[in-house]
């Protein structure tokens, strides 16, 4: 297989504009695919500039695992230079939105959703009444707005998204809170800033994002209570319209 996806992005790499090429593996199949292309990259070199997996899995801890080192279903895609990408996910997990949580917490695993609306039952949209023609899409569930409710939360800290490691990766200033939706009290020391962390609702999620030794970023997908320890003094501000 490995071969066979080597000559496909030998031939899409002929391209005259630049281009990344990637695999998606299917949950159990070929699951050394992605060390031997690293092994490979390191010494022939390889056409394949990353591999992913489509696990089609609700679990939260094992979309978390799959960002780590630790293999993931017999597999490690957290490898190398491999960037760790959920290729496909199905969009009718009704827990998608920590899915999407617990696969960045992790540590750079990126997510993608499969899919927006079609024919198969991985949509997270639906046709209004396909049965007298009527394929206007609505929701699935009213858990598409709270994924909907979580991006938008997420694009007010992008850039430290996409530049910090998070604490469950060896970061230092970028922490995913109640993560398994069973924490009870989370307490947070981010070499700058201490603070605990209390959820009102069982399944909230919190984000810790510590800037500076005076800036800290706190998000939170529900009802929750921050507390910050040895704070002489303080002042509040919020994100723009456009975020």
């Amino acid at each position: 297989m490995w071969e066979f996806c080597t000559n496909l992005a030998n031939a899409v790499k002929e391209s005259d504009y630049p281009v990344w090429t990637r695999s998606n593996d299917l949950r159990g199949v070929d699951a050394a695919h992605t060390s031997y292309n690293e092994k490979m990259r390191k010494s022939e070199g390889a056409s394949l500039d990353f591999i992913g997996l489509d696990p089609y899995s609700n679990h939260v801890k094992a979309i978390f695992k799959f960002g780590h080192t630790t293999a993931f279903d017999g597999r490690t895609d957290a490898t190398g230079s491999n960037l760790p990408m959920i290729m496909e996910n199905s969009g009718q997990y009704t827990n998608l939105d920590h899915l999407i949580l617990a696969s960045l917490a992790a540590g750079g695993s990126l997510y993608n959703v499969y899919d927006l609306m079609s024919t198969d039952p991985h949509g997270m949209y639906v046709p209004r009444d396909g049965s007298s023609g009527d394929f206007t899409p609505v929701p699935r569930g009213s858990y598409v707005t709270d994924a909907r409710n979580t991006n938008k939360m997420l694009n007010k800290i992008a850039f430290d998204l996409a530049t910090q490691r998070p604490v469950g990766v060896g970061g230092k200033y970028l922490d995913f809170l109640n993560v398994f939706s069973h924490d009870t009290k989370v307490p947070g020391d981010f070499g700058k800033v201490d603070l605990t962390y209390n959820h009102a609702d069982t399944g909230s999620v919190g984000i810790v994002d510590v800037r500076s030794g005076t800036e800290v970023v706190v998000l939170n997908t529900g009802d929750a209570q921050i507390t910050f320890s040895g704070i002489r003094g303080s002042g509040s501000g919020s994100f723009n319209g456009s975020k």
